[in-house]
């Protein structure tokens, strides 16, 4: 009983004590271990100052990218062949994303920046990187794509340099201690393999004596590193958009690194339509040889079986083979072109000039009727080295249609014949007939397949007659080639026109802009001032 009374009288004494204690009692209590807390807050600060001295910062870049995709209209496909079954360019912004990803695409990337190699200063508490400004260049006789090795090279003056603190995984502690000295352009032998020591353009008097740190990595692990640093996102999936960031203590080096992977990117998608185009061209080719065979077969085939059986009607079979003749001749045409189309891709690829360029989806394209005119179009072509840039079709511009892609083209240029068929003096060479005089297309013909081949915003060009303008321009504006600008034509500035060119667009709003006459020569018969500039002739004297 005696024991219950005094543990009783304890807890109520400890009770009394707590609540005596007072905001006085606890400041006094802060005062008697001022030093404590002192001691805390100097550590802190001491911490939070070595790492903020100690960490490097950190930079942040980001590139967009618009993937086209064929699906939502972006992307341009080798149109000459999308009647081919299976021809169709198909891509997924997310595959996009991966192929960005890939190992291939950055171990490129790694190798072309020689990002393998780094050099670094004492800077303080941190270690400056020197990407890009490194005084001194250093090459690797041994070079291994898997070996990791580290150095320090001192510059000593302006002809020696002093290599030291060697590392490597088969370098011994006596070996990484070595101290050797050389001059600039000299092949050293060191403990991790043969090296030349080059000056960069940012050598400086400030790197004498400054130990530099050259770190090297091998191919595998710097590619990995890159690869997880780089992010390749997709920004918004319904514009094919993707972002590509990376974060990295030296932002020219991030902006390196996101600049090479597009281009190299934009290398490797170049690279599957050129050999897309080659296989095509050889697939195209093949087959036309097999149907050419497989119709002479055939048509082989059905003569023997009529004349066993006495079928043949002279009238009949005379008409069927002047019909078929002309569609297969159509049919041959327009395969033909789809030849010369490859063909050209083909030579255009194979021109080391194009190497990296983009594979145009349609240059520049000529169609003469005349086979003999279209010859003489292409040697004109040959005899100036424009061979690569341009085609030239022998073709008729009624079957425009089975001849190009609708909308194939930006600007459409045509000189027509000027005279309506019948009017007037007709020439004696059939050749200087068919392109004066509208034998084989009339005006209407040409404003219909101007319109066809003019992509939507596109313009269409020409040159004709003055006295036939009125009836030009209705035959545009039919076609839906909007008349834009307007220029005549005439021999000296006082001299009645006698060409006149019209510009118009398709699709455009009405409105006409007539432009001054263009003179082509002064009255003295010495070409005008603007004919020289727009022919590139130097000004008489």
């Amino acid at each position: 009983m005696a024991e219950q009374q005094i543990n009783s009288q304890i807890q109520t004494n400890n009770e009394e004590l707590t609540n005596t204690i007072t905001l006085h009692d606890i400041i006094r209590m802060v005062i008697a271990n001022w030093y404590w807390f002192v001691l805390s807050t100097v550590c802190c600060l001491c911490a939070a100052y070595y790492y903020l001295a100690s960490t490097p910062k950190i930079y942040s870049r980001t590139a967009t990218i618009l993937v086209k995709d064929s699906r939502k209209g972006g992307d341009v496909d080798l149109t000459a062949f999308s009647d081919l079954a299976g021809f169709q360019n198909r891509r997924n912004v997310d595959n996009e994303v991966f192929i960005l990803q890939s190992r291939r695409l950055m171990t490129n990337v790694v190798k072309q920046l020689n990002l393998t190699v780094n050099y670094s200063v004492s800077d303080g508490l941190r270690r400056r990187d020197l990407y890009g400004q490194a005084p001194i260049d250093v090459k690797f006789i041994n070079d291994n794509d898997n070996q990791s090795l580290a150095m320090e090279i001192t510059p000593i003056d302006d002809d020696k340099i002093r290599l030291s603190e060697f590392k490597d995984q088969f370098v011994t502690k006596h070996e990484s201690r070595s101290v050797i000295t050389a001059a600039y352009g000299d092949t050293i032998p060191t403990p991790v393999g043969q090296v030349v020591v080059q000056k960069s353009l940012y050598m400086a008097p400030d790197y004498i004596g400054v130990p530099i740190r050259v770190t090297k990595s091998s191919l595998g692990r710097t590619t990995n590193a890159y690869r997880a640093a780089v992010k390749s996102d997709v920004a918004n999936k319904q514009a094919s958009v993707v972002t590509i960031s990376m974060n990295n203590t030296v932002p020219r080096r991030a902006e390196d690194v996101i600049n090479t992977l597009i281009e190299a990117y934009n290398e490797d998608a170049i690279e599957d339509k050129r050999r897309v185009s080659v296989a095509t061209g050889k697939f195209i080719k093949a087959r036309l040889d097999v149907i050419g065979r497989e119709l002479g077969d055939v048509d082989r085939n059905i003569e023997d079986i009529k004349k066993d059986n006495r079928m043949v009607d002279i009238t009949s079979e005379a008409a069927r083979s002047v019909s078929e003749s002309s569609r297969y001749k159509t049919e041959g045409l327009s395969l033909e072109n789809q030849i010369n189309v490859a063909e050209y891709i083909r030579t255009y690829l194979n021109d080391p000039k194009n190497v990296g360029e983009l594979i145009p989806a349609m240059a520049a394209v000529g169609v003469e009727l005349q086979p003999d005119a279209a010859q003489l179009c292409r040697n004109n072509l040959e005899a100036n080295g424009l061979t690569g840039r341009a085609q030239i079709l022998c073709a008729d511009l009624r079957a425009h249609r089975t001849l190009l892609p609708a909308g194939s083209f930006d600007l459409v240029v045509a000189n027509p014949p000027y005279f309506a068929a019948g009017s007037g003096y007709t020439s004696p060479d059939p050749m200087r007939a068919h392109a004066r005089d509208e034998r084989t297309c009339t005006m209407q013909d040409i404003c219909t397949a101007m319109a066809y081949l003019t992509r939507w915003g596109g313009s269409a060009a020409l040159v004709h007659r003055p006295e036939r303008l009125s009836e030009l321009l209705c035959a545009l504006t039919a076609a839906g080639l909007e008349p834009k600008r307007l220029r005549t034509v005439a021999h000296t500035a006082h001299a009645a026109p006698s060409l006149v060119l019209v510009e118009a667009r398709r699709g455009g709003k009405p409105g006409l802009t007539v432009s001054p006459p263009l003179a082509l020569c002064t009255p003295d018969g010495a070409d005008s001032d603007e004919i020289r500039r727009i022919y590139h002739r130097r000004t008489q004297l």
